[in-house]
């Protein structure tokens, strides 16, 4: 079963080295979130950046209360709690600039041509498999779940479909970097380069105080979306639909839609159907 090499991370992230104050590698856990605030909770440490990974988590949770399950070692599966100085008007962001770090990551350690769907999902355009409802030709590889830890702690959560086969993934919109083509994945390999990227951006995110568009990460977002310039339908959590096209990113990183009328609605929050890619 594919784990991860504890001594190879600690080498490669764990300060002065890498950006990690602390490192914890379980076998199994819950949900690497939930332990990841259970040790933040139960210890007096210092730390300000700590990564929790495990092989297999039992109850792994995605937006909005859902459940994110994957068989043993079939997945990249990890939580890193950030402290961060971003303004809180800014937090909102945070989301996708974890989106721009993992997908950056994929890219660059698979060959992938992973891309980030508002507002949290890691998907890759399949342009040769069927088009399916509300994803079109788009394929889910993993997502994001970011929980707020007080006043300045962040957790990013993140799940990556890794070395399922297509039979093994739980709906036709789920796709894996193996089924994808990715030959000998490392779960060593992917997990560094997604914590030093993510670092890296929210990094640049901090160092302009939170500006995006001074920091050129308005720009790289948006570069690495494919919802920007699609034909969208958005169901908010109260219930009710916006249908138009995604035509950009609000200061809040909302997603701006343009109605046929040509009224534009900002989103803040809620699940896109893609009913046709740019």
């Amino acid at each position: 079963m594919p784990t991860y090499d504890e001594q190879l991370l600690t080498d490669l992230l764990l300060a002065p080295n890498g950006p990690l104050d602390a490192l914890i590698i379980d076998d199994e856990v819950t949900s690497t979130n939930d332990v990841l605030k259970d040790v933040l909770a139960s210890t007096s440490s210092q730390s300000r950046t700590i990564l929790l990974a495990a092989t297999h988590q039992t109850q792994g949770k995605g937006r909005s209360g859902r459940t994110w399950s994957t068989p043993p070692g079939g997945a990249l599966t990890a939580s890193i709690y950030y402290e961060t100085t971003l303004p809180a008007e800014r937090m909102t962001w945070i989301p996708l600039l974890a989106g721009l770090g993992i997908v950056t990551a994929i890219r660059g350690t698979c060959g992938i041509p992973a891309a980030l769907k508002w507002p949290n999902d890691i998907v890759v355009n399949h342009r040769d498999a069927a088009s399916l409802a509300g994803w079109d030709t788009l394929r889910k590889v993993g997502g994001i779940l970011v929980e707020r830890v007080g006043e300045r702690g962040i957790i990013i959560g993140v799940g990556i479909n890794v070395h399922q086969m297509q039979h093994e993934l739980p709906v036709a919109s789920a796709t894996s970097l193996t089924a994808l083509g990715a030959r000998n994945v490392d779960l060593t390999s992917l997990l560094a380069a997604i914590v030093r990227s993510c670092t890296e951006v929210l990094a640049r995110a901090a160092e302009s105080g939170g500006d995006v568009d001074s920091a050129g990460l308005r720009e790289d977002i948006e570069q690495a979306m494919v919802t920007l310039g699609s034909h969208i339908t958005a169901q908010q959590p109260d219930g009710t639909s916006i249908d138009g096209v995604a035509q950009g990113l609000d200061s809040a990183g909302g997603l701006l839609v343009r109605h046929s009328s040509g009224e534009v609605t900002s989103i803040i929050a809620g699940d896109v159907h893609h009913l046709r890619l740019k």
